[in-house]
């Protein structure tokens, strides 16, 4: 009884993360078209998406983490990285010609 309820904690929080970015790539023709484009899906997919499933995951399995203030640090580091990811993916766009000249000013 107790290693179906473990294989239960595991098998479910996996096929939540692993669905989304295989649904991408079955339903986003776009994503087969180079390599940039995979790689771009695949990592779009895991921040915007998986990050967020994970984040109510870990509440779900350890509540005790967002109790009183301490829910606040999980939530800064989500906010922090999310900009950071999403700063740091539009200039290595730049970097390598695939945004436009004024890219941030865009942004």
């Amino acid at each position: 009884m107790n290693t179906e309820k473990i294989k239960l904690k595991v098998i479910i929080p996996a096929i939540l993360l692993i669905l989304p970015v295989v649904l991408i790539l079955i339903f986003d023709p776009a994503a087969w078209k180079s390599k940039y484009n995979l790689v771009s899906d695949i990592l779009g997919t895991i921040l915007f998406v998986d990050v967020p499933i994970g984040m109510c995951l870990w509440h779900w399995f350890k509540p005790e983490h967002f109790r009183e203030s301490r829910w606040m640090i999980p939530f800064g580091l989500m906010t922090l990285g999310s900009w950071a990811a999403v700063a740091g993916a539009m200039w290595i766009d730049l970097r390598i010609g695939h945004g436009p000249e004024n890219g941030f000013a865009i942004f």
